[in-house]
């Protein structure tokens, strides 16, 4: 019983700083998707962050116009190579937009799985305990 119980304080130890980084990376997406302004963006190239190759994760580069008619580009957070040359409704600010969908939401989303799954094993456990100290 204590050894799992290291286990899994150890396993939270471990994997907790690697959840908060990409907590993180995932926040600041949906910031920008929260506090940006919507207006339509053309999407011109997506590439690969970490190697700059077209395949994998993609990070993709385009323009817009703010309401105030000012043209700007960069970084566009929610495409992917399918949409280069299209047209699309983001929300942007000056130097970033993010367009809503799976790639923008779906990974905070997913990193609530782990958080789901620790807790239903926890008060799966407590009930375990609850019923074995009820029957001595």
């Amino acid at each position: 019983m204590k050894s799992r119980r290291a286990l899994a304080i150890l396993a939270v130890i471990v994997v907790m700083p690697f959840y908060l980084v990409f907590v993180g990376q995932s926040s600041v997406s949906v910031w920008w998707y929260a506090t940006g302004t919507s207006t339509k963006a053309v999407i011109e190239e997506c590439w690969n962050e970490k190697t700059g190759k077209s395949k994998g994760p993609t990070v993709c580069r385009g323009s817009w116009t703010l309401p105030d008619g000012t043209r700007r580009s960069g970084k566009i957070v929610g495409p992917g190579k399918r949409d280069v040359g299209a047209t699309m409704t983001v929300r942007a600010s000056k130097e970033h937009a993010a367009e809503p969908g799976l790639r923008l939401f779906g990974y905070p989303l997913l990193l609530l799985v782990p958080l789901f799954v620790l807790f239903v094993a926890s008060r799966a456990e407590r009930q375990r305990v609850a019923t074995r100290a009820k029957s001595k």
